[in-house]
């Protein structure tokens, strides 16, 4: 691979955070580790959405979180991919829904890991695995904040001597009435 595909690998992962849902996969909630003191604050539905082509704002992703059995959290992520007509409108919005195989409280936070195992960075690409950590934290009682951590795509590329960009800025959310 070279550094410039290997670059375009990782920026491609990056806008998951951003615009548009490159995850393709079943959906999925996994409850874990999680108590319900700190669990309470993030129970909902947050929403966050991205300047579109025609200057309208259109959905990026959406995150339920709930409370399962035992004070587990349950999440499930929701990654809308859209495309685009010549004019800049929203032609076609497909909604993707990635499995949640982790989630805990840390700190600050509710931490998961998403897994689609295929992935393809490009449409004439193989499939591959792909894992992303996210990190959800409130801002205030009606913001959160949702930040990649971490994909299983950086580190190899690296390895490789890709010169690999720093991860997308975090995503604004607001909870959804």
């Amino acid at each position: 691979m070279t550094m410039e595909s290997g670059v375009r690998v990782f920026a491609i992962a990056s806008r998951l955070a951003l615009v548009t849902g490159l995850l393709a996969g079943a959906g999925g909630t996994l409850a874990e580790e999680a108590t319900t003191s700190g669990l309470t604050a993030l129970v909902g539905t947050w929403k966050g959405v991205v300047p579109g082509r025609a200057g309208q704002a259109v959905p990026a992703m959406e995150v339920v979180v709930s409370e399962g059995a035992g004070g587990a959290a349950q999440v499930e992520l929701t990654i809308f991919r859209h495309e685009f007509a010549a004019d800049g409108k929203v032609q076609k919005t497909s909604r993707e829904r990635p499995s949640v195989v982790q989630a805990k409280l840390a700190s600050g936070g509710l931490t998961f890991r998403t897994r689609d195992e295929n992935f393809r960075p490009g449409p004439e690409s193989a499939p591959q695995k792909l894992e992303v950590d996210w990190k959800l934290a409130t801002k205030g009682p009606d913001g959160a904040q949702l930040d990649m951590l971490w994909n299983s795509l950086v580190d190899p590329a690296r390895e490789r001597g890709v010169d690999v960009p720093p991860p997308p800025p975090p995503l604004r959310l607001t909870r959804a009435h």
